[in-house]
């Protein structure tokens, strides 16, 4: 099965296409990465044919309604927005981070999932090593989050990456994922503002407190109090700290990876159009991340 997916920065579809390559061996399987900058997708449908690709909303354009025309697909598409009414043929799944979209088409939401594809081989790094890590992506610094911030850099040793930059000593800029792995991997705990590394973290059996979580099995915090509470249980009390990492790993099995979320596109997808390959691409996924249980890092 030929499965072309664009290269464009979007987290869900760098996720799925590590997952398919993870498989492909496995399988009869060719997950193609699309150069949108360098290839239009006339090009790419002439010379590669695909049974699947999967599609931005920002590529929802008269060039793919006439791909639509000419050729037999199917789609996925990523995006919060109705369908554009000059698009003919509908997707076989929306995958939306829209938590109020209504979609007339079969839809997924997408949430923070462990990345295993990107994590599952770091390592600790002495030289990084830290009693906290930060991830400042995604966080809206508010005035409370910054006494937080500035609370959890003069107690503890701590370290702060990410995308956004902070006025901090502690800041070390933006990292790679593979750099942002073995940050994780390296520190004592996670402390996460917008529940973004929890499930990384969990992965690779590292303690994590989120603020305002979503789920009640994560230690919550809110204030400086709870914060320094929580943080000091997980940090200090073997008891507590061995029970929430081996609670929060064994959660991550239950449906909370790319592995099961890129499983669970393909099982959508085969209800509208019926396909021996898409039931085996969805068990074989399922099968690949149930193997790694008894790996290294788990």
């Amino acid at each position: 099965m030929k499965i072309i997916i664009p290269d464009i920065p979007i987290p869900i579809l760098l996720d799925i296409v590590q997952c398919l390559e993870s498989i492909k061996g496995v399988i009869e399987l060719e997950p193609l990465l699309w150069n949108v900058e360098h290839k239009s997708i006339s090009d790419v449908f002439d010379e590669i044919q695909p049974n699947l690709i999967f599609i931005h909303e920002s590529q929802l354009d008269m060039a793919f309604e006439l791909i639509c025309q000419e050729f037999e697909f199917q789609y996925v598409l990523v995006g919060n927005d109705p369908i554009p009414s000059h698009i003919s043929k509908m997707p076989a799944v929306i995958l939306t981070t829209n938590e109020n979209a209504q979609f007339k088409q079969p839809s997924m939401q997408i949430q923070p999932l462990a990345r295993v594809a990107q994590i599952h081989n770091a390592n600790v790094d002495n030289t990084l090593a830290s009693n906290v890590v930060i991830n400042s992506t995604n966080i809206n610094i508010t005035p409370n989050i910054q006494q937080l911030l500035l609370f959890l850099v003069s107690k503890y040793n701590a370290i702060v990456f990410g995308n956004q930059p902070l006025q901090l000593h502690q800041y070390i800029g933006a990292v790679n994922m593979f750099e942002r792995a073995t940050l994780i991997q390296s520190a004592k705990a996670v402390v996460d503002f917008s529940e973004y590394d929890f499930w990384d973290a969990s992965y690779l059996k590292v303690p994590c407190i989120c603020m305002n979580p979503r789920h009640p099995f994560i230690i919550p915090f809110n204030n400086i109090q709870s914060l320094d509470n929580n943080l000091n249980g997980i940090l200090h009390n073997n008891i507590v700290r061995t029970k929430y990492i081996k609670d929060c790993h064994e959660q991550v099995y239950d449906n909370n990876t790319s592995y099961h979320f890129c499983s669970q596109v393909f099982k959508t997808i085969g209800k509208s159009a019926p396909a021996a390959v898409l039931d085996e691409i969805a068990t074989t996924l399922i099968q690949y991340i149930e193997s790694l249980k008894h790996d290294r890092h788990t």
